[in-house]
């Protein structure tokens, strides 16, 4: 058992005491589920804090790019619509695989 799995378990000690009271077979099994409870139970935080660094980058791809298009506006000022198309661009790809994912 791994030590994250372990202090998952740790952290219900009241269920594991109640195991004492079952018989042999039924304590494995009930191990067994909590255990793979506890297992997705971190996958799901792991797969949430990947979720949460993916947005966190685009996000911070949007605001380069916004900061790059005034800059790029001041520049050439004759291709606003332009950089304003692209900057749109990416901002609604960076939200589209946010959400994909």
């Amino acid at each position: 058992m791994s030590d994250q799995t372990g202090l998952a378990l740790q952290g219900n000690g009241q269920a594991i005491q109640m195991l004492d009271h079952m018989s042999r077979s039924t304590q494995r099994h009930t191990r067994r589920e909590v255990e793979l409870m506890a297992k997705r139970t971190i996958i799901a935080c792991q797969r949430e804090e990947g979720r949460a660094q993916i947005a966190q980058a685009a996000m911070m791809g949007a605001a380069t790019v916004g900061m790059a298009h005034e800059t790029l506006i001041e520049m050439a000022p004759m291709a606003e619509d332009n950089l304003r198309a692209l900057s749109m661009a990416y901002g609604i790809g960076a939200s589209k695989a946010i959400m994909a994912w």
